[in-house]
C-alpha cells in the first residue's frame, strides 16, 4: 500500500521532472551541485529548488530510498563509510552535505572533495551547542566528543558528533564553507511528526495531555523555506555559521494544541510528564517539545558571517514559519491530511520495535 509519505515524495520528484527539461536545456552553462544524500527529508526539497534555479544536480547515496534515481538528476552509488570511489576525479561547483552524522565519515568525504569542489554547505544542528543553560549565538561553545572515532548516534552523542563534523568540514574547505544549524524542521516528508503530532491530536477533540504550557515558545523552520534559503547561501558562496531558526519567543506552543474540534488540553509542567504511556511518534513528539523548552526559550537567532554581526548583508535573512503565518498553517494542514490518509501509520522506535502513533487511551 502506498503511504502518504511516499505520495509526497513522488510529488516532489514529479515537480523535479517538470523542472528537468528547462534545466537540461541550459546544462552547458549550468552550475554543478553535488548533494550527499538527496532522497530523505531535506534532500528532495533542496533538489527541487536547485533544479528550479538551473543547477545541474548529482546525488551520492546508497540507492536504497530511490533505487531508480530521480528525474533530471545524476545518481552516484556509494556509501559514506568509505565506499567513495564514485566521487573520485569528479568536479563540482558546490557540495551540500545532507547526511553527515559520523565525524570520520564526514572527514573522509570532505578531504576527498575539497580539492575538486569550490564550496561546501554542511547541514548541522542547533544540538551542536554544548549547553542551553544560557543564550547561544553562533559563536557559543559546541559539544565535545570523548571519543572522536565514535560512530554510534545516541541522544548524548548526536550534538557533539555534529559539532565535530563541522570542524572537519571547515578544516577541509578552509574559507569556502557555511555551517547551517537548523532547529526543528517541519513540512512534507518529515518522518518524525515531533511538532505536528500535537495539532493533529488536538483536532480529534476531547481531553488530552499536553506538554508544558500554552505560553512556552517554540522555534521551527519549514523545510521548503530552509531549502530555498540554503540554496541562496550556496549561490552566493556565503561563508560562516548560521542558526536556521525562527526569532526567539515566537511562536508559542498554544496554537499547536488547538484543533478543529472542541478540545480541552490538560497542561502540566513538562518536568512532571515523564515518558510513561508514550510510544512511537507520540514519545518522540513528547521528547522534542517539553524537554527542549529551555532551548526554545534561550536560543538566539543572531546570525554571523565572516565573524561579523548579522546586521551585515553577508547572507540572506532566514524565513521562519510562525504560528500566525500561513506557512505554519500549511505544515499543520499537511500533517492532518497525512494522518487521515494513514490512520494506522507506524514507526520504528529507537529500540527497534514497532509502535503506533497514538498515546495511551487515557492520555
Amino acid at each position: 500500500m502506498t503511504t502518504r509519505r511516499e505520495v509526497l515524495r513522488i510529488g516532489a520528484w514529479t515537480a523535479m521532472s517538470a523542472a528537468a527539461p528547462h534545466a537540461l536545456a541550459r546544462r552547458a552553462a549550468a552550475r554543478t551541485l553535488l548533494i550527499l544524500g538527496g532522497t530523505g527529508f531535506i534532500g528532495p526539497h533542496l533538489t527541487q529548488e536547485a533544479l528550479r534555479l538551473d543547477w545541474k544536480v548529482t546525488h551520492f547515496n546508497r540507492g536504497k530510498s530511490a533505487p531508480g534515481g530521480m528525474p533530471g538528476v545524476e545518481t552516484l552509488i556509494g556509501d559514506r563509510n568509505g565506499q567513495l570511489d564514485a566521487l573520485r576525479g569528479r568536479k563540482w561547483d558546490a557540495v551540500i552535505d545532507d547526511t553527515g552524522y559520523i565525524p570520520r565519515f564526514v572527514r573522509m568525504s570532505a578531504e576527498m572533495l575539497a580539492p575538486n569542489v569550490g564550496y561546501c554547505l554542511y547541514i548541522s544542528s542547533i544540538s551542536a551547542y554544548a549547553s542551553f543553560a544560557k543564550p547561544n549565538d553562533e559563536s557559543s561553545p559546541t559539544g565535545k566528543l570523548t571519543d572522536p572515532e565514535a560512530d554510534k548516534v545516541t541522544e548524548d552523542t548526536y550534538g557533539p558528533m555534529k559539532a565535530l563534523c563541522e570542524v572537519y568540514s571547515t578544516q577541509a574547505f578552509k574559507g569556502r564553507v557555511s555551517i547551517v544549524r537548523p532547529g526543528y524542521i517541519v513540512g512534507p516528508l518529515d518522518p518524525t511528526d515531533r511538532l505536528t503530532y500535537w495539532p493533529v491530536r488536538a483536532s480529534r477533540g476531547g481531553e488530552m495531555l499536553a506538554p508544558g504550557t500554552p505560553h512556552d515558545p517554540i522555534q521551527v523552520m519549514d523545510v521548503r523555506d530552509l531549502a530555498q534559503w540554503m540554496m541562496k547561501l550556496v549561490a552566493s558562496r556565503t561563508n560562516g555559521y548560521f542558526n536556521a531558526i525562527s526569532p526567539p519567543a515566537r511562536p508559542h506552543h498554544g496554537p499547536t494544541h488547538r484543533g478543529k474540534s472542541q478540545c480541552e488540553p490538560r497542561c502540566r509542567h513538562h518536568g512532571n510528564l515523564g515518558s510513561g504511556g508514550f510510544s512511537g511518534r507520540a514519545l518522540e513528539a513528547r521528547r522534542a517539545l517539553p524537554d527542549a523548552v529551555g532551548a526554545h526559550q534561550r536560543q538566539l537567532c543572531r546570525r554571523r558571517a565572516h565573524g561579523n554581526d548579522a546586521s551585515r548583508t553577508d547572507g540572506p535573512a532566514v524565513p521562519a514559519a510562525g504560528a500566525d503565518d500561513p506557512r505554519y498553517a500549511r505544515v499543520v494542514q499537511d500533517a492532518r491530511a497525512r494522518t487521515a490518509a494513514e490512520p494506522a501509520r507506524r514507526t520504528r522506535s529507537a529500540e527497534g520495535s514497532r509502535h503506533t502513533t497514538e498515546l495511551a487511551p487515557e492520555r
